[in-house]
């Protein structure tokens, strides 16, 4: 039976190390110390001024079935240790290092607390007499038998604690790991001594966790969500908890010329526990290799179920030029950043490394993203660009038909804002690149974007639901979650989604969140927010928050103000890719003036440039005036056939 502890303390320096709650405190203060960093001082602390050998500590803390780089583990946990306790491996007050053999507790101990609750079936003993007052005590010099008990007790006390470590802590280290069904790859540590070698830091963690979610089994987080864990100050059970994984892949790189060395281990979230890790040393020409070979480590020791095509993909011998390789990682780097200098510069990179090496698939996925954001978000109507984009995805396809990203990119080129059809192509190329990386949210989210436009609500919020787990950092898909809750009338949820996503469109976010507060009867909330809306380059979106001015004003009976809003929406808005919102806010102005003519007008163009929501017209009360028009109730009617026969179909 095992012993039920009241505590188990022990105090040095300023610190108090809890046995029983696993925390280490410094003057009242927690102090983060988890994992192995921990154990290894219970352990230290258990036998103060003795050598403890690296091969003890690999018995106790990394069992003989846990594969890991033993020394990495182990010199990564001590690292901790010292940092905690603001130790020096130069000048050590707490932790020395013997080299080659061990370490050593070589601080003062204060004081033991180890006392074990009296069992509950144990029968009560005879009551113990009370403890005098201090000043009742003998106050000279203690006599020899007190003198000789205290060394004897603190002894008898550090075994007893040395019994609760092993009670505590050895045990679950013989356990097998619980399931690991999602797991993030938190960025690499760059130690090449180079702050200017981040790129590649980036680039290679940004791969490994692209090879890891094209596993259906596993849950892979983006890169974007786990890049804010940059600077290591948040523990694995938090990053946990905060990301809704099982376990995070954590390590370095340092490049030097052409050698190449990553260090991964895979920590189990809930309690810190190191369960893999290993250093790969590689030249820079087997770089895909290198990568290949730590998600394939993962995958193992995770236990990840894999299909026999995803076992074929990770399997897979593929080169790259090193020059050409650096050059995509640069590029990848700037194009992470929406404007246009850095679109310029990461074309330039992706242009030059297709010179170098004009087999490489993922650079043409790459340029064509680069040259569909500068047709369609930085240069308007640059046809030029977008055809040089689609002749990119299209010799991507050609040198790696298994490529997902090459069908999301096409998907975002045969439909986009400026151009809504073919929907059924589109849709089919998203659903074959999620079949190749279930992990991939922006497909998903691509997909649920089609899905808004066309009114299958429910099917669109599947999909931005499965985009926010994998990337919860991402705020176009907290627009997108909410512009799909005010399409299906509820205003309120859909504000709470969309508040804090202001930054992935100003205007276009202004737009919807004046409209949820106008649809919930807040009118003068509404025409306020409005007023002080931010106002961006982009004058298709200055064109929405014209749109929305003029449902505001025709909702007052201000006719003549109306009028001169829709002007000015439609002289901004014409051509634009978000016109298609303006036309139906036109529509809507007219509606509430009960214009009829110009309403359905308007609103057959808005279906007809791509946007045929069906629920949205149905339950619109803007558009109450046009009920009973015989002309609405049959184009309603047209809508309800093409968005059961999408529903059916897509």
């Amino acid at each position: 039976m095992g012993v039920a502890l009241r505590s188990a303390t022990i105090q040095f320096g300023p610190f108090d190390l809890d046995l029983q709650s696993g925390e280490l405190s410094r003057l009242g203060r927690k102090v983060r110390l988890q994992g192995q960093s921990f154990q290894i001082l219970a352990v230290l602390l258990a036998r103060p001024g003795e050598v403890v050998t690296r091969e003890e500590l690999h018995q106790q803390l990394w069992p003989a079935d846990t594969f890991v780089d033993f020394d990495h583990g182990l010199n990564n946990a001590i690292k901790r240790l010292r940092e905690a306790l603001s130790d020096s491996a130069d000048k050590p007050r707490y932790i020395e290092t013997l080299p080659r053999k061990g370490y050593r507790f070589v601080g003062a101990i204060k004081s033991v607390e180890a006392q074990p609750a009296p069992l509950a079936s144990s029968p009560p003993g005879p009551t113990a007499p009370p403890v005098p007052p201090a000043s009742a005590l003998p106050q000279g010099r203690p006599s020899r038998s007190r003198r000789l008990r205290i060394p004897v007790l603190i002894s008898a006390t550090l075994i007893l604690v040395a019994g609760i470590l092993a009670a505590l802590f050895l045990p679950a280290h013989f356990q097998s790991a619980p399931p690991i069904h999602s797991i993030a790859v938190l960025p690499l540590d760059n130690f090449s001594g180079d702050a200017a070698q981040t790129y590649f830091a980036d680039g290679i963690t940004d791969a490994i966790t692209t090879q890891l979610a094209q596993v259906g089994s596993l849950r892979v987080m983006s890169r974007t969500s786990a890049s804010k864990y940059r600077h290591g100050t948040t523990s694995a059970p938090q990053i946990a908890r905060e990301l809704k994984v099982d376990a995070v892949v954590e390590g370095s790189i340092e490049r030097q010329g052409d050698d190449v060395r990553v260090k991964a281990q895979l920590v189990l979230a809930s309690s810190d526990r190191q369960l893999w890790a290993k250093t790969y040393d590689r030249k820079m020409g087997d770089i895909l290799t290198l990568e290949s070979e730590v998600a394939k480590d993962i995958v193992t020791h995770v236990k990840a179920a894999l299909t026999p095509g995803e076992e074929s993909r990770l399997s897979r011998e593929r080169t790259v030029d090193p020059a050409a390789y650096d050059l995509y990682l640069q590029g990848k780097y700037y194009s992470q950043h929406l404007n246009k200098p850095d679109n310029d510069r990461a074309i330039a990179l992706f242009e030059q490394a297709i010179a170098d090496d004009p087999e490489f698939a993922p650079i043409y996925a790459a340029i064509s993203y680069e040259y569909r954001t500068r047709g369609t978000e930085l240069d308007r109507n640059n046809d030029d660009a977008r055809q040089k984009a689609f002749v990119a995805t299209q010799k991507c396809l050609e040198l790696d038909p298994g490529m997902a990203d090459c069908y999301t990119a096409r998907s975002t080129l045969i439909w986009n804002y400026a151009n809504h059809f073919p929907t059924a192509a589109a849709v089919a190329d998203l659903k074959h690149a999620l079949a190749l990386n279930p992990n991939s949210d922006e497909a998903h989210q691509q997909l649920g974007n089609i899905y808004n436009h066309i009114g299958l609500l429910e099917k669109a919020r599947e999909q931005f639901q499965k985009a926010e787990a994998l990337n919860p950092a991402n705020p176009g898909t907290r627009f997108r979650i909410g512009v799909n809750l005010l399409y299906a009338g509820r205003y309120e949820d859909a504000l709470q989604s969309i508040r804090d996503s202001r930054r992935f469109l100003p205007s276009l976010w202004a737009y919807q969140t004046s409209f949820a507060m106008y649809q919930l009867g807040r009118r003068a909330e509404a025409a306020a927010f409005l007023g002080g809306a931010p106002q961006d380059d982009h004058t298709d979106t200055a064109a929405l928050l014209r749109g929305m001015e003029a449902i505001l004003a025709a909702s007052n009976g201000d006719r003549r103000l109306a009028h001169e809003k829709i002007a000015q929406a439609v002289r901004l808005g014409s051509g634009y890719q978000h016109f298609h919102h303006t036309e139906y806010a036109v529509a809507s102005a007219y509606a509430l003036m009960n214009q009829h003519e110009e309403a359905l007008n308007w609103l057959k163009r808005a279906a007809e440039d791509g946007f045929p929501c069906y629920p949205l017209y149905a339950r619109d009360k803007d558009l109450d005036n046009l009920r009973s028009d015989p002309r609405f109730i049959a184009f309603l009617g047209a809508l309800h056939d093409q968005w059961q026969h999408n529903n059916a179909t897509l």
